[in-house]
């Protein structure tokens, strides 16, 4: 089923809609839009339920924005934008006891724990599961 228009009717505070029937493909296809930061300013603000979701409509689409996960990531994105993390070393590096398969996975995602400030040495003469201590961690100008 697919909701396609939204119709106001002569009665207050009703709306119908006009679906039809359609394959699994176009469902999903429906189902995985999203709404751009753009969007906002052509929404139309229905109503709100539940005391956090607000009910609009865009371009003749109904949408149902979750007013707690939206301001999360308003103050999440802001959170990026503002603070510059930095890396801060530690006296005494932290020893950290990971198996082969998850020395592994950090040495492969080594850049994006550099990016947010974690910091790590390997030492290959050690025997696995000894071979990575943690010399740096994150440090931001907010705290």
């Amino acid at each position: 089923l697919m909701f396609q228009q939204l119709k106001k009717t002569s009665h207050k505070n009703s709306i119908h809609f006009n679906h039809q029937i359609v394959s699994n493909e176009a469902a999903e296809k429906e189902l995985d839009q999203q709404i751009t930061k753009e969007m906002f300013r052509k929404m139309e603000v229905l109503g709100q339920f539940n005391l956090g979701f607000i009910l609009v409509k865009i371009n003749g689409n109904l949408f149902i924005i979750d007013q707690h996960a939206t301001d999360e990531k308003f103050r999440y994105e802001t959170l990026r934008r503002e603070t510059k993390i930095e890396s801060q070393k530690l006296i005494c590096p932290k020893s950290m006891a990971l198996n082969g398969a998850q020395e592994d996975l950090l040495l492969s995602y080594r850049h994006i724990f550099d990016k947010n400030g974690f910091a790590f040495s390997f030492d290959e003469v050690k025997e696995p599961g000894k071979r990575v201590s943690l010399t740096s961690v994150p440090r931001s100008n907010i705290f």
